[in-house]
C-alpha cells in the first residue's frame, strides 16, 4: 500500500483495495498508508482509505509516536486534519519528541491556518 505515495495513485490504490489489501499494514517504521497519503497531501486517497471497509485507522502511531494527524498538520492540510479528526484521530497527543500536531504545524509555518 505504499503505492499511496505515488504521484497519481488512485487507480492502483483502488486495485489493491479491491484485492483486500490491508489498509492498516505498517512499514518497519510503523507508518501506514494513511501516514504516506497524508504526507503527500493527497486528500482523495486519505478519504478513500478512511471510507474503505474496513476503514484505515487514524489512531495508529508510528515508531516516532506520530499519528497521521501530526503529518497533516506539518504539511498544513486543513482538509486532511479535518478528515482525520472526524475519523477520531487523537488531537492533543505528543510524539516521542514531545510535539503535538499543532507544534508541527507551527514549526512548518502553518499554525495560523490550523488555529482557526
Amino acid at each position: 500500500m505504499i503505492a499511496v505515495s505515488l504521484k497519481e495513485p488512485d487507480q492502483l490504490v483502488q486495485l489493491f483495495l479491491s484485492k483486500s489489501a490491508d489498509v492498516n499494514a505498517t512499514t518497519f517504521n510503523g507508518q501506514t498508508p494513511l501516514h504516506f497519503a497524508t504526507s503527500k497531501k493527497n486528500i482523495s486517497i486519505v478519504r478513500t482509505l478512511l471510507a474503505n471497509k474496513p476503514a484505515a485507522s487514524a489512531r495508529i502511531k508510528d515508531k516516532r509516536g506520530q499519528y497521521a494527524i501530526h503529518r497533516a498538520a506539518a504539511v498544513g492540510s486543513v482538509p486532511i486534519v479535518d478528515a482525520l479528526i472526524k475519523a477520531r484521530s487523537p488531537l492533543n497527543v505528543a510524539d516521542t519528541s514531545g510535539q503535538t500536531p499543532f507544534h508541527h504545524a507551527v514549526a512548518e509555518g502553518h499554525g495560523k491556518h490550523l488555529a482557526k
